[in-house]
């Protein structure tokens, strides 16, 4: 059973690490006994058992044609954000800035899924826009401020935006 052998090293870890005390002085005060690490096992008990097949539960998302099944679609997270955002208490300028801009980004890109906001989509809408480099600065500092959120709420696993920046030339 794979959770016992993990059970099984955790004891061990346990057995071998030694405890520290802040009421004296920081000095080690010993290391556990076998009795007292196994005191974190715990006894099988039928009630706690599991017979349902849970091998799906955590599988990886599987794509068709580039479009991921079962994505969380970008119209469904900036709702999500804009309510977040909302009940913060920010300004109603902030919010439709939020909604423009990402929905500019979808019409241009033809994004429908979070999963498929990428470096080179960014780039794509960026170079669609005729405005100043100072105009992309600020709608891509907004659309910046959607992924952080969506980063923070779990939906994207890393910060591929932080490479995407605009040079703006200082009068």
């Amino acid at each position: 059973n794979p959770l016992r052998r993990v059970l099984k090293n955790v004891v061990k870890a346990l057995r071998n690490t030694p405890f520290y005390s802040n009421s004296c002085n920081g000095q080690c005060i010993g290391q556990l006994t076998n009795k007292e690490a196994y005191f974190f096992m715990a006894k099988k008990k039928a009630s706690l058992n599991v017979e349902t097949d849970l091998s799906g539960l955590f599988s990886e998302m599987k794509s068709r044609n580039n479009i991921p099944i079962d994505g969380l679609l970008i119209d469904k997270a900036l709702a999500v954000i804009l309510r977040q955002m909302k009940a913060v208490g920010l300004r109603q300028r902030t919010l439709s800035d939020y909604e423009l801009h990402v929905n500019h980004f979808c019409k241009i890109t033809n994004a429908k899924y979070i999963e498929e906001i990428n470096t080179e989509r960014i780039f794509e809408w960026l170079s669609s826009m005729n405005v100043s480099n100072q105009t992309k600065l600020i709608r891509l500092k907004c659309f910046k401020a959607f992924l952080c959120r969506c980063f923070n709420n779990g939906w994207i696993e890393t910060k591929f935006w932080t490479d995407v920046k605009i040079k703006v030339d200082r009068r």
